[in-house]
């Protein structure tokens, strides 16, 4: 090709695209100075849309092109799509006895799932129907014990689902102390809603939250020492074994044992709601936790700024259910749901443990306030108080470990 070929051929590519025809240009639209360079076959694949180095026969002019009559094939013959295997593992009651076809969403009373250790648990009732997911209490059918069946709704089932269920079955593998203050995966199963497969754990049965103790009486302060101790020790397992952050303790998410009867000696609480958990991070944005027990590092603002997440996060929101669980009263409680109004109430608070007053209106400090609703003694206020000083700190590299806080003299 010489130079007045190259050139022919710069043209004429600047003119299909000032035509915009990127695929195929009638012959009687382009330039007559440039249809030599169409005829010639070495620009016709350009035009034509042919693949990039395939052979094309030059066309004479006034020659008509041959028109290629597409092959007649005949219909695909329709072939009904099968129902996932996976559908299989949850039937009805009544399509087990054949009065009705299987149900594939929405869960219901009556329902029977079978789990992977070939169990089948039959739905009773609903017990708690969140934004997030839903929880209701199965039975299984051959032994009539009942448990909890958790199903998580939201966009992001999979991966909560698969965080829950892998921190369960590492508590579950351990024999250590600290694996009995988790919520215990008995089995899973499988089911569709929204023409998506979702997992279901079905988990041991427990009893009240720590809300329940908050709205009643006062407790003593032995017993509150050994609530926080085991979830304390919970949160260790969690941090140092899971490596995981819990991001959501508060009192919903601590539960009583069934079996617990008072007694000093007997385990009480258990953590649930793991599958929340997040991995610890140097730089992370996002908002994690409850309002009144969300941690100083996590107040960014309006503007979302990224902040180190790490298991300290769990140690303060620790101190707020403890000061709770003595008081009833939230310990931080902004006037309005905004990270500069929480702001504002923490440094309040935290200035009282000093002697100081972060704000210009009297204030009760945490020492006064403590004595006004529980019915712990001087000595015993001020043994608490020292250890929520030991708790809440601001900066979350000073702030204790859970390790550390099971090490202060507080549960000596």
């Amino acid at each position: 090709m010489n130079s007045k070929q190259v050139q022919g051929k710069r043209k004429l590519e600047d003119y299909l695209k000032m035509v915009n025809r990127p695929c195929r240009v009638m012959i009687r639209n382009i330039p007559a100075p440039l249809q030599q360079f169409y005829f010639s076959g070495k620009l016709q694949n350009i035009v034509d849309g042919a693949s990039p180095g395939s052979k094309v026969k030059s066309m004479k002019p006034g020659s008509k092109k041959k028109e290629t009559v597409p092959k007649k094939t005949k219909p695909k013959k329709y072939v009904p799509m099968k129902e996932p295997l996976l559908m299989k593992k949850h039937v009805s009651m009544q399509e087990e006895s054949g009065d009705s076809e299987c149900c594939k969403g929405e869960i219901k009373v009556g329902d029977v799932f079978v789990g992977e250790s070939k169990t089948k648990y039959k739905v009773v009732e609903v017990l708690n129907m969140a934004d997030f997911s839903e929880i209701w209490r199965v039975e299984d059918i051959s032994t009539n014990k009942r448990f909890i069946l958790k199903f998580v709704n939201i966009k992001l089932h999979k991966t909560l689902t698969e965080t829950e269920i892998h921190i369960l079955k590492k508590a579950q593998n351990s024999r250590k102390r600290e694996e009995n203050y988790i919520v215990s995966l008995i089995d899973t199963c499988e089911a569709w809603k929204d023409r998506c497969p979702h997992s279901l754990l079905i988990l041991e049965e427990l009893g009240d939250s720590l809300l329940k103790i908050i709205q009643g009486a006062r407790p003593r302060l032995d017993y509150v020492k050994q609530i926080v101790q085991e979830i304390l020790l919970g949160l260790d397992f969690l941090h140092t074994r899971c490596k995981y952050i819990h991001c959501d303790i508060k009192p919903e998410n601590i539960l009583l044992r069934q079996e617990y009867k008072g007694d000093r000696n007997q385990k009480m609480i258990k953590i649930i709601d793991v599958g929340i958990s997040r991995k610890s991070r140097p730089s992370y944005r996002g908002e994690i936790q409850t309002r009144e027990y969300r941690a100083p590092e996590v107040l960014t603002g309006e503007l979302g700024r990224k902040y180190n997440l790490t298991e300290k996060v769990d140690i303060w929101s620790v101190g707020c259910v403890l000061f709770e669980l003595i008081t009833g009263e939230f310990l931080f409680k902004p006037k309005e749901d905004t990270d500069f109004d929480h702001r504002a109430e923490i440094e309040k608070v935290i200035g009282s443990f000093c002697g100081q007053s972060g704000s210009k209106t009297e204030s009760l400090s945490v020492s006064q306030r403590i004595l006004r609703t529980s019915r712990l003694t001087c000595a015993e206020v001020f043994e608490l108080h020292s250890f929520l000083k030991f708790v809440l700190v601001l900066d979350p590299a000073v702030r204790p470990s859970a390790k550390e806080c099971l090490e202060h003299k507080f549960f000596m």
